[in-house]
C-alpha cells in the first residue's frame, strides 16, 4: 500500500512538471510573440531609416509639448526639425526629444527616407537610436525561439513515449 502511495504521488510530481513547463512554453511564445509586435511597431521606420537612410544636417526649430500619460510625469517635448532637401525644405517631428530641450535654433544630424523625406529621424548617434525597440525585438525573437524549442522537444517527446519513431 506504501508503494502504491509513493506511484501516485511522483505520478501527481511528474504530472505538474508537464504542466509547469508547458505552462512556461505558452509563456514564452506569447510574450516573444508580443516583443516582437512591440519592437516591430515602435521600430520598424527608425530600423529602416538606420539601415538604409541618407544624412543631412537639420535644425530644430520649435518644441511641441506632449502631453503627459500621469500627472506625475516629467515634461516630454517633440522637436520640430527642418532640413532642405534640393529645394524643399522640409519639416518633421522627431519622436524623442526630451535630450535636446537645450533651446531653438540647434543644428542636428538628420537621418531621412529618399523616397519619403518628411519619414525622418534626429540621428543622435547612441543608443538612443536603437531604443526601444532593438532590446524589445531582441528579447522576443530570443524568447519566441526558445519556446519553439520547448514546443519540438515536447513534441519529440510525446512521440517517443507513444513509440513513434522520430
Amino acid at each position: 500500500m506504501a508503494e502504491h502511495s509513493r506511484d501516485n504521488s511522483s505520478d501527481q510530481i511528474l504530472r505538474f512538471g508537464r504542466a509547469y513547463t508547458r505552462a512556461v512554453v505558452y509563456l514564452q511564445l506569447g510574450l516573444g510573440v508580443l516583443l516582437l509586435l512591440v519592437a516591430y511597431h515602435t521600430g520598424f521606420e527608425r530600423a529602416a531609416l538606420l539601415l538604409g537612410g541618407q544624412s543631412s544636417s537639420g535644425q530644430i526649430v520649435r518644441y511641441e509639448p506632449v502631453a503627459p500619460v500621469r500627472s506625475s510625469n516629467a515634461p516630454w517635448f517633440k522637436a520640430v526639425v527642418q532640413f532642405r532637401l534640393d529645394t524643399q525644405l522640409i519639416e518633421f517631428a522627431d519622436w524623442n526629444s526630451r535630450e535636446y530641450a537645450g533651446g531653438v535654433p540647434s543644428d542636428v544630424a538628420v537621418l531621412y527616407d529618399p523616397h519619403q523625406p518628411q519619414q525622418a529621424m534626429i540621428r543622435r548617434g547612441n543608443l538612443l537610436d536603437w531604443m526601444p525597440w532593438a532590446p524589445a525585438g531582441l528579447l522576443g525573437a530570443l524568447l519566441l525561439l526558445v519556446g519553439l524549442r520547448g514546443c519540438l522537444h515536447r513534441v519529440c517527446q510525446t512521440t517517443k513515449l507513444r513509440g513513434i519513431a522520430v
